[in-house]
């Protein structure tokens, strides 16, 4: 069972960090041959669209995944979740158009600059598309289906490449970049039409609605509690500085970004089985997967953090002369993200034990917080106050000193509520990178890093991470024929072929 979750989160996370690797590329393009200025009006413009996906989804996402560990009639719940989310779509849509139109009639709120205007509208249009499909990927994940949720998304997001690379190199309009993640959109969505065509849905009764509502509209709070959480940052940079800086701060977050693939594709299959051990009262088992995800997760990520912390200025130089600033915004970055993505499978224990008021009142201290530091660090006066403009970097500093109140404050309500310990064997991690950090460190200060050198330096990090680690015992043959077996090619296959050829109407 463990190693089939794993195989099925191996290849989520393959596909999305492709796309990840995708988006890197159109990114050195875009910021190269367009400047940060294009960067931070898309980044702008998908912030302020991302705080109007709650209403797109009101928490019926994570409702469908608990309900589908609920052991309910498949093909109702399949009926409901989809029924919903066209219905959420339209309210998002009629939402996101009222507030533009009193942004722009009543407040007389002005964009910075027309193109910028433009792309918030292709931007609104572009999240209405990917709204409705997310109700068919939803049935996908309650699936534990991962290989017909993410497959798509590496068409779709190899596409919306090619489109970028080719805005970037013949000097098209910025909007046309906001052009090609539509189309990505629209990709997306044809596939997820034709999975979707075998499936057992069912229409939707009132039984089936009241069961998920009951479930969802309590976590309305909680999603939005979380999407202005991880949005909040980049807005507040435009509002106070400029979409430039907003540029300046993207960069790095879309590089640290990628890290947390591993551990949200993980959280997502982990609800379902939570949920069970949940309602059989089988804590023990709870706690074994989650410190067996956080384990996995720190395993993965802890060398990635060394190499980026260390050589976070030959990266960003990829993207130019002129991304200095962006230098200690990713060294602070990548150490939060390491901090949030260990705490993710202590985090999904709350929506599985239906928990929600616990973990609204934890978003809700952490937003705070967030929002505070954010009005601390980032202006230099704010209400005619002086503060300590700190600029971008504030903005990383707030997001760190946040993580690390959610975490400490995510275990300890996790331990009174299912008595899951936290674990201890991840202080050998962290000894373990210290001491590579320390000696990369000093090896960099006798060889410089270069394009050639990089790839001995690719490989050193993680020797040394992994090697410490197995004479310490916690990276073991036992792990080494994990990792193995997960990523054993023919069983992979066989996994995607097996789930994409069978006919869905079986599956209950």
């Amino acid at each position: 069972m463990s190693r089939q979750l794993a195989r099925k989160s191996l290849l989520s996370f393959s596909i999305k960090i492709s796309g990840a690797v995708f988006g890197f590329i159109s990114l050195y393009f875009v910021k190269i041959n367009m400047g940060f200025e294009a960067v931070g009006m898309l980044a702008f413009a998908t912030s302020i669209m991302t705080f109007f996906t709650v209403f797109g989804d009101l928490g019926f996402t994570t409702a469908h995944l608990k309900r589908r560990g609920d052991n309910l009639d498949v093909s109702k719940c399949n009926g409901t979740i989809i029924s919903i989310k066209l219905l959420l779509t339209l309210l998002m849509g009629i939402i996101v158009l009222l507030w533009v139109a009193l942004q722009k009639y009543f407040f007389g709120y002005e964009f910075e600059s027309r193109d910028l205007e433009i792309i918030v509208y292709i931007v609104v249009f572009q999240y209405l598309i990917l709204n409705i499909d997310g109700g068919f990927r939803t049935v996908f994940m309650g699936n534990i289906e991962t290989a017909k949720a993410q497959i798509p998304r590496f068409f779709g997001r190899f596409s919306v490449m090619l489109i970028k690379i080719g805005v970037a190199l013949f000097g098209a309009s910025v909007i046309y970049l906001a052009l090609a993640e539509l189309f990505g959109a629209l990709v997306l969505l044809s596939f997820s039409l034709f999975f979707i065509r075998d499936y057992r849905i069912s229409k939707p009764d009132r039984k089936y609605l009241k069961l998920y509502s009951s479930f969802a509209l309590p976590l309305v709070f909680v999603g939005y509690v979380s999407v202005l959480s991880q949005n909040l940052d980049r807005v507040m940079i435009g509002y106070f500085l400029s979409v430039r800086d907003v540029g300046i701060y993207s960069i790095p977050l879309s590089l640290t970004q990628v890290l947390l693939l591993v551990s949200t594709t993980i959280n997502y299959i982990l609800i379902v089985p939570f949920s069970d051990h949940y309602n059989k009262k089988e804590f023990t088992e709870i706690q074994r997967l989650t410190h067996l995800a956080e384990k996995h997760i720190s395993l993965i990520l802890l060398p990635l953090v060394i190499f980026i912390f260390i050589f976070a200025e030959f990266i960003l130089g990829f993207f130019g002369d002129d991304t200095t600033p962006s230098v200690s915004i990713l060294k602070i970055l990548v150490l939060a993200t390491y901090i949030n993505a260990t705490m993710r499978p202590y985090d999904a224990q709350f929506v599985s034990a239906g928990k929600l008021k616990l973990a609204f009142s934890l978003g809700l201290i952490v937003l705070s917080t967030n929002l505070i530091l954010n009005i601390i660090f980032i202006p230099k006066t704010f209400l005619e106050i002086n503060l300590l403009g700190l600029g971008a970097e504030g903005a990383a500093l707030a997001l760190i000193i946040s993580f690390i109140i959610q975490s400490l404050l995510a275990r300890y309500f996790v331990y009174q509520t299912t008595y899951t310990r936290q674990n201890m064997r991840l202080l050998f991690h962290f000894l373990a990178a210290l001491i590579t950090y320390f000696v990369v460190l000093h090896i960099y200060s006798l060889v410089q890093v270069t394009i050639v050198s990089s790839v001995f330096y690719i490989l050193l990090v993680p020797i040394l991470f992994y090697g410490i680690l197995f004479l310490s015992a916690d990276f073991s043959s036992k792990e080494i024929n994990f990792f193995i077996s997960i990523v054993n090619p023919r069983k992979m296959k066989s996994y995607i072929f097996k789930e994409l050829q069978v006919n869905s109407k079986n599956d209950d």
